[in-house]
């Protein structure tokens, strides 16, 4: 069911009544997924291998949990109808995600294809990673030459206006040797 539904399904609804409808919608949702994992025999209907249905409240141990798929899926509009539904394992459930119903049942059902799919997505993935390495990479290394291109620019900014000071004859070491010398021709000591 379409999240906006159940939305507005709930919004008049205290919390008790919330909880009752959810429990309501839950025990649906595992008669329909009871009654469609009998009709596959129990099977995956991507992969066919053979799932178990999960027990109300439990979670099971050893085999593959029969979950719902969305043929349409519910962010593109599908609904929890039985013609809109199939089991499938958890596992093809969570690798379908959002893809195309057609496309990932041909994957599957094609020898090979799924298995080269997940290695092209991998070597994907593998290339913009690498493509984020090298731009952080070089964002680094462009900042390290800000850092040294701002010393060596504040180094010649000071350098200059010293050049300028002992022009103007305002330079504080140079005024402050000729103080001294000047007071040592006169016999005066300056701390």
């Amino acid at each position: 069911m379409c999240q906006n539904v159940l939305k507005i399904a709930t919004s008049g609804m205290r919390a008790k009544e919330k909880a009752e409808f959810f429990i309501k919608l839950s025990v649906v949702r595992a008669a329909k997924r009871a009654r469609l994992w009998v009709a596959q025999d129990g099977k995956c209907h991507y992969c066919d291998v053979l799932t178990i249905l999960p027990k109300q409240g439990a979670t099971n141990s050893g085999g593959t949990i029969a979950t719902l798929d969305h043929i349409i899926t519910q962010s593109n509009g599908g609904t929890d109808s039985l013609t809109n539904m199939v089991v499938a394992c958890s596992t093809c459930n969570g690798d379908r995600g959002d893809m195309e119903y057609h496309v990932f049942y041909a994957l599957k059902k094609t020898p090979g294809a799924w298995e080269e799919h997940r290695a092209q997505l991998a070597r994907e993935k593998a290339a913009r990673d690498e493509i984020r390495r090298q731009a952080s990479a070089e964002r680094h290394r462009l900042h390290i030459l800000k850092q040294k291109t701002d010393a060596a620019e504040r180094r010649l900014t000071i350098k200059l206006a010293k050049e300028e000071r002992i022009q103007r004859g305002l330079d504080k070491t140079a005024r402050n040797n000729l103080i001294q010398a000047q007071a040592g021709k006169h016999g005066i000591k300056l701390l």
